[in-house]
């Protein structure tokens, strides 16, 4: 009997410490050329959690160094509702800044991003602009628009901020 007492305490310290795995991991592709060369960098999510009802994110560059000529949707948000685009989709471009993104994939909840990796939610085209040598990083943020838009996930209602990866 003191066997079975031990081994449900111990079943359930497991289950009340046991941490979330749910992660949901934002990154951008990295990219390099000369001075005058176009490049394109992917924004890509890997969610390793729930279905994921949308998105919002912000994108900074050093307007010195980067001059952003257009951003697209990418594969899976081309596609994110039942083989169509989202059903709300924003994505408003500043050259010398960056640019910042929001979609609904459904207000019915019709359809969601279930768990996945490698999605690739927009690429974004740079001309590069900097000294022959130079280096710079992409960078997700919330700094941009009025209001400013917050890099989150969307899950089961809930804003979740994801982790972030620069390019």
């Amino acid at each position: 009997m003191k066997t079975s007492k031990i081994s449900l305490t111990l079943a359930f310290a497991l289950l009340i410490g046991a941490p979330a795995f749910a992660q949901y991991d934002l990154s951008m592709s990295d990219g390099s050329g000369s001075p005058g060369a176009s490049v394109d960098l992917q924004v890509l999510l890997d969610n390793n959690g729930d279905d994921i009802q949308g998105w919002s994110f912000g994108v900074c560059h050093d307007g010195a160094a980067l001059s952003l000529s257009a951003v697209v949707d990418g594969s899976t948000t081309a596609t994110v509702n039942n083989g169509g685009p989202p059903g709300f989709a924003q994505t408003n471009v500043d050259a010398t800044t960056g640019f910042t993104v929001g979609v609904v994939i459904c207000f019915t909840g019709c359809a969601v991003l279930p768990p996945s990796t490698g999605s690739e939610l927009n690429v974004a085209t740079y001309e590069l602009i900097g000294a022959a040598g130079s280096s710079t990083s992409v960078d997700f943020c919330s700094t941009l628009g009025s209001p400013a838009v917050e890099v989150l996930v969307v899950v089961a209602g809930q804003s979740i901020e994801p982790t972030q990866s620069s390019g």
